[in-house]
């Protein structure tokens, strides 16, 4: 394998809160549908939304719903912003 093959098969783990998470969400929603980045503001949001249920899981319980959310679309109510 190359360098460059094996940098692109890396598997990088960043800690973000999820309003941090959801400025780049917001970020990558607003590019141009051209840039080709759609499928992967889906994949971060899927990979967030579930380590946000799986922790939020952890801490609660059963019964309780989720407080966190992760946004899936630019418009949508974040835990701390209201909806547009």
């Amino acid at each position: 394998m190359t360098d460059q093959t094996t940098q692109s098969q890396l598997v990088v783990s960043l800690d973000l809160t999820v309003e941090q998470i959801n400025v780049v969400l917001g970020a990558l929603g607003k590019l141009p549908t051209e840039s080709g980045v759609f499928p992967l503001r889906q994949f971060i949001a899927q990979q967030a939304q579930e380590k946000v249920n799986a922790i939020v899981a952890a801490q609660e319980p059963a019964d309780e719903p989720a407080s966190d959310t992760v946004a899936d679309s630019e418009n949508q109510a974040t835990p701390d912003a209201p909806a547009q």
